[in-house]
This record gives structure tokens, sequence and C-alpha cells, in this order.
């Protein structure tokens, strides 16, 4: 199966889905509360919950690169401003709605799911164990070799 719009212009899950998230709940609840329509409602929920996870593409560079030699501010507004002149708002909705969809639950709300932020840890702690490696010089193969010790 494919993909496929809601409606609202966003990502929904894929044909023969289980997944839910977050979203039609939030939606309901924000369409109800202020009486707005539901795309507009899901544009609002989508946009609060960039938001609210403090999505900065500002500082996307410094994450990306962080081996790099610290970047002025100036030099990175400018270039965020450069990369990012490319991504729309429906972009951003976009990519939100597949966020909600993935990374929340109906119970969770604008939160991230437990599953999702363990595993998010996870995947932190294993690039932040990589990296320790590369500066200390050791081999992935070795690491592995200790780990299964």
């Amino acid at each position: 199966g494919g993909g496929g719009e809601d409606g609202g212009g966003g990502v929904v899950a894929w044909a023969g889905s289980t997944r839910v998230g977050a979203e039609p709940e939030l939606v309901r609840r924000v369409g109800g509360a202020f009486l707005l329509s539901r795309s507009l409602s899901s544009r609002y929920v989508r946009l609060l919950f960039l938001s609210t996870h403090q999505f900065d593409a500002s500082r996307a560079r410094a994450a990306v690169y962080p081996t790099d030699p610290a970047p002025k501010p100036k030099d990175i507004k400018q270039a965020s401003k450069r990369r990012l002149q490319s991504v729309s708002v429906p972009d951003w909705e976009a990519f939100s709605a597949s966020l909600l969809l993935h990374w929340t639950s109906a119970a969770s709300g604008l939160e991230l799911d437990g599953a999702v932020t363990k595993g998010l840890r996870a995947v932190r702690n294993s690039l932040s164990d990589q990296r320790a490696s590369a500066v200390l010089g050791w081999p992935l193969m070795q690491q592995a070799e200790l780990a299964a010790r």
C-alpha cells in the first residue's frame, strides 16, 4: 500500500496500518474548543507540536556538523535562511503530521510516546559512544567485542 492524504494536506499512516497517533483527538478538542474547521484545527495542532518540542531550524548546522569549528551566530543565521528558503509551511506541516503519527499515541497528546522517547535516548547514547570512540581512536569492532563480553 501507499501513503495517503488526510484531507488537511498531511501524511497519514500507510494503507493497512493501525497507527493512529495523537493528532485526531487533538484536532477534535481544538476544533471544539475554538470552533475551528477540521483543516484549520489540524494546521494549528501540527504547528503547535513543532513549537512545543522546540524544533529550531536555525541550530540545524551545529547539530549536523558537531566536529566543525563553531560557526558564528551570524553565519548560522545566514546559512539557515538560505537552506530553509525552499521549505514551505506545508512542508513543516507534513513533517509535523508524520511525527505526530509515528512519535505520539492517542493517549500522549502533544507529548512524545514513552517507547519513542526511550528509543531516541538509546540512539543519542549510541551516537555519543561512537563519537567518544572516534576521539579515542577505538575501532567500532573493538567496541562491539567489548560490549559482547
